[in-house]
């Protein structure tokens, strides 16, 4: 990702059709509405009292995470190396939480040791058996257990895809309790 412009930089256009008119792109076209992201975060964080993470893979441009950092988000949940990256270039004291349930090697250690990641998820015993090794056992994680979510009736089926059944959950809790 190219770095981004600042905002007293960028041009302004009153519409989307305004922009395409005077840009004449011929390449996709990226608008932004700086103050909607942070307005959208602070309403949503005004109604819901705990944590609010924001998923950077929703939209990980730097404009955005500068805007809800500033209209206060705290916590984002990442799943990869390189949005953890553009988050603490931004916001060095950001929480990050990897949610990636499948993580490349070593993407755990350099996000503990480099980064200061301690929020990570694991939907199996091999992702388990890789986070604890890659952090040494680190004493100071948090491990979240995703469950599958078995509802049904979804358009695009997703459930086997992230999460585990409630036998292997309770398995992985007791393993990661006794680590």
């Amino acid at each position: 990702m190219n770095a981004p412009a600042r905002f007293d930089t960028l041009p302004r256009y009153a519409t989307a059709a305004k922009a395409i008119e005077s840009l004449k792109p011929s390449e996709p076209l990226y608008l932004v509405r700086p103050k909607k992201f942070a307005a959208a975060a602070r309403q949503f964080q005004d109604g819901f009292p705990g944590d609010v993470l924001y998923a950077v893979k929703a939209n990980p441009h730097p404009i955005v995470i500068e805007q809800l950092w500033k209209a206060g988000i705290r916590h984002f949940d990442t799943a990869s190396l390189g949005e953890i990256e553009i988050i603490k270039s931004i916001a060095p004291s950001a929480i990050c939480h990897f949610m990636a349930p499948v993580r490349l090697a070593g993407q755990a250690k350099a996000a503990f040791e480099q980064h200061g990641v301690t929020d990570f998820v694991v939907d199996s015993e091999s992702e388990l058996d890789k986070l604890l090794a890659e952090t040494g056992n680190a004493k100071k994680l948090r491990v979240f257990v995703r469950l599958v979510a078995q509802l049904g009736g979804a358009l695009l089926e997703m459930s086997s895809k992230y999460g585990c059944l409630p036998e292997e959950a309770a398995k992985l809790l007791k393993r990661v309790k006794a680590a």
